[in-house]
């Protein structure tokens, strides 16, 4: 229609994975400055019910508007194993697909990482084998917050993106080579090229992580920010007035909680089903037949030993 302008929607999603480098990711592209991101990262709009009710408007509202000439991105996790966010990015874009950024860890190391920050929390008190274990027999009925197993189960999450939107659409990235010393610089550039950054104004260093935290000095503290049924949770939520700022401040209560003292847990294989390991062997051999210039870095993660 003739003086209608169309809404600006992103141009790229990085849909996760959880506990693999998003955050950091975020950080260094929000430094860019031609590449518009929400003013919170992880916006949850097309995984919670709840805010995509909210509407399109809502969720454009949180980019900056004054930003001409950028590229817009959505940095979530939960995108990747929200089995509702394929469908509803797909149905605000209609035939214009964007592109896809996905960043894929050693799903084992990626289980004991989420293990330690939901353990940190207050939301698990199991033992770490015990719960992945767990986690893993329950599949796919497990709460989002425990769901150790599943969200390092790549292809099941993926294979909705490909239906939707084409392989051709989706980067995928290693972990392990995102934050080597090495590979950083290059494979960071390759990020950029591939969601159409044109001019990157700040090459970040990879010694610059974001979102590692120590152990919590007050358990009881966390379990107050992320505990569902807190009463003084309750009252907070009421008096602040926007969910960016609660989570601004969630954040910052996270970070003085934090010692710096760090729980360096090995993952015992021998620990876990076997049948837990044969279904990571068989997605590691099935994302090499997705994407075979991965097989080097994917060969490195062990996944049958």
């Amino acid at each position: 229609m003739e003086g209608v302008t169309e809404p600006h929607l992103p141009d790229f999603y990085v849909i996760g994975a959880q506990k693999a480098a998003t955050t950091s990711l975020f950080a260094w592209l929000s430094r860019q400055h031609y590449c518009n991101l929400p003013r919170t990262k992880e916006p949850h709009f097309f995984s919670d019910t709840e805010n995509f009710s909210r509407g399109l408007e809502w969720y454009l509202s949180l980019f900056d508007s004054k930003r001409a000439g950028s590229i817009r991105g959505d940095i979530d996790p939960d995108y990747l194993c929200s089995p509702e966010s394929a469908e509803r990015i797909s149905l605000i874009h209609g035939e214009k697909t964007p592109r896809f950024v996905v960043l894929l860890r050693d799903p084992y190391n990626r289980a004991r990482s989420h293990w330690q920050m939901a353990s940190r929390k207050g939301l698990d008190s199991r033992e770490m084998h015990q719960a992945i274990a767990e986690s893993f027999s329950n599949w796919p009925n497990n709460p989002a917050e425990i769901d150790y197993f599943g969200n390092g189960f790549y292809t099941a999450s993926l294979e909705r993106y490909i239906e939707k939107f084409g392989q051709e659409h989706i980067m995928p990235v290693i972990y392990e080579d995102l934050v080597s010393r090495e590979k950083f610089g290059v494979i960071f550039k390759e990020i950029c090229d591939f969601i159409g950054l044109q001019e990157i104004s700040e090459i970040p260093k990879n010694s610059e992580r974001h979102n590692i935290i120590g152990k919590p000095r007050s358990k009881t503290l966390m379990k107050m920010i992320y505990g569902k049924e807190n009463p003084i949770k309750k009252i907070a939520g009421k008096l602040i007035p926007t969910e960016e700022l609660k989570v601004r401040i969630a954040r910052f209560i996270v970070r003085v909680n934090s010692s710096s003292e760090r729980e360096t847990l090995e993952l015992n294989h021998n620990l876990l089903p076997s049948e837990l390991i044969e279904r990571y062997s068989e997605m590691g051999a099935s994302l090499v037949r997705l994407w075979p210039d991965l097989k080097t870095s994917i060969e490195k993660w062990n996944l049958s030993s």
